[in-house]
């Protein structure tokens, strides 16, 4: 229970990093789960919530991506947020299967945007912004 007496319904958020300053992104030119292209002006004017994964994932990314569903909820599915999905397996995560994936009843509360492209241009954009990608 809460201070207030209210039954808490999930574990409070424990981690994340928040950056100081903006990264500059470099041009880049992936797809979005809907066919259309996702570029550098998707960023533009919003926060986003960025996590690279893929749909195959056995345990850390539902657990992230559950997180991030109660970040939406808490700051009420503020329109200048958006909640970005980047696979890092697009060899087998087309946009078919991101869709699948993502549209899950367990996702259902937040309208993520699931991203692929040619390996070499996710390396490019992981690179540009510090993350190293690996799969298990």
């Amino acid at each position: 229970k809460t201070a207030n007496n209210s039954i808490q319904t999930s574990a409070p958020l424990s981690a994340g990093t928040s950056l100081a300053r903006g990264h500059k992104l470099p041009e880049f030119s992936l797809i979005d789960m809907n066919g259309k292209p996702f570029t550098r002006a998707q960023f533009e004017s919003r926060w986003s919530f960025i996590f690279f994964g893929y749909s195959s994932c056995p345990d850390l990314c539902p657990t992230t991506l559950q997180a991030m569903q109660q970040i939406s909820q808490r700051l009420r599915n503020n329109p200048v947020l958006q909640f970005v999905f980047i696979t890092i397996d697009p060899e087998n995560d087309t946009t078919e299967r991101l869709k699948e994936y993502l549209q899950q009843d367990k996702f259902r509360d937040v309208s993520f945007v699931g991203v692929t492209g040619k390996k070499a241009d996710i390396s490019a954009l992981t690179s540009a912004i510090g993350v190293h990608m690996a799969q298990e």
